[in-house]
């Protein structure tokens, strides 16, 4: 049986690709300290971004790149969006901590919940994708199939039918 890809997901995947790209571009230019992308920022704010412990910047790159990897395994309707998004929200309630540990000058924790929002939603999302069948629970799983008659299998085509668990025509364990 075949799952239809409902439209929303193309929608959903779409604004989750761009909000998670931009996320990366914001933490690979403030980790790097890009100085045309960081002279906006006021000396304050990026003082206590640059002597945040090395540990924050760990997890908000998890929290960053796995929802970018993510949000364009949900638009290539893989199962394995749904632990990179989970990543992806461990990360984000990571750098919630980080907000609560190290509050930034003059800001608050808005931004924060806001992003763990967001996060859980596109996890949310993904799992009953998945329950509904629409994201592939192999990965990227072919099948190979021998034209009957054909002769023996080779080893190779008989272990890709092993991993990806089908059986079809010529796909017994004995050479035809």
């Amino acid at each position: 049986m075949t799952v239809r890809t409902p439209w929303h997901l193309w929608v959903i995947g779409v604004i989750a690709v761009l909000w998670n790209g931009m996320a990366a571009v914001d933490f690979t230019a403030t980790a790097t300290q890009y100085e045309p992308y960081m002279e906006s920022v006021a000396q304050a704010v990026k003082d206590h971004i640059y002597s945040l412990p090395t540990w924050t910047f760990a997890v908000w790159g998890i929290a960053t790149w796995a929802g970018l990897i993510g949000s364009l395994l949900l638009l290539l309707r893989r199962a394995s969006a749904v632990s990179l998004l989970a990543l992806s929200l461990a990360g984000a309630a990571g750098m919630l901590l980080v907000a609560f540990m190290y509050p930034a000058p003059g800001g608050g924790i808005g931004l924060a919940v806001g992003i763990v929002a967001v996060a859980a939603l596109l996890l949310i999302y993904a799992v009953a994708m998945r329950r509904r069948g629409v994201l592939a629970k192999h990965g990227i799983a072919s099948k190979t199939v021998r034209p009957a008659g054909s002769g023996a299998q080779t080893g190779r085509s008989r272990l890709k039918m092993t991993i990806c668990g089908t059986k079809t025509a010529g796909s017994s364990s004995e050479p035809a």
